[in-house]
């Protein structure tokens, strides 16, 4: 049986390095599950460091908050999405799951008869 993945990422102009994907889509559902960047991070094994530059990198390109934090303390802390989070993954979940569509009709229509 063969499989096949799809994934995309998301470029701003010509710069070399996408600001959105599967990582920092994962990095958001998880901070939306769990209310916290530390827990979101530390359930994808990465450092809190490198979940909020990969947070910083998103709103930089995007020129919008993703995230609404509230500092840490007695009470603890938290972090939601923001509005713009919350729709920028459900396009890139619609966008993803639109091109795993035509992706198995492509693999069945052109691949599948060859092996």
């Amino acid at each position: 049986m063969f499989k096949y993945g799809l994934s995309f990422k998301i470029f701003m102009d010509d710069a070399p390095r996408a600001f959105f994907g599967s990582g920092p889509a994962t990095l958001l559902q998880y901070i939306e599950e769990t209310q916290s960047i530390s827990k979101a991070a530390r359930h994808m094994n990465m450092a809190y460091s490198k979940a909020i530059a990969i947070i910083r990198r998103a709103e930089a390109a995007i020129g919008e908050p993703l995230i609404d934090a509230k500092t840490g303390g007695a009470g603890g802390g938290g972090a939601q999405l923001t509005k713009k989070a919350k729709q920028l993954l459900t396009a890139y979940q619609q966008c993803l799951d639109t091109l795993d569509g035509q992706a198995e009709n492509l693999f069945k229509e052109r691949i599948k008869p060859l092996l």
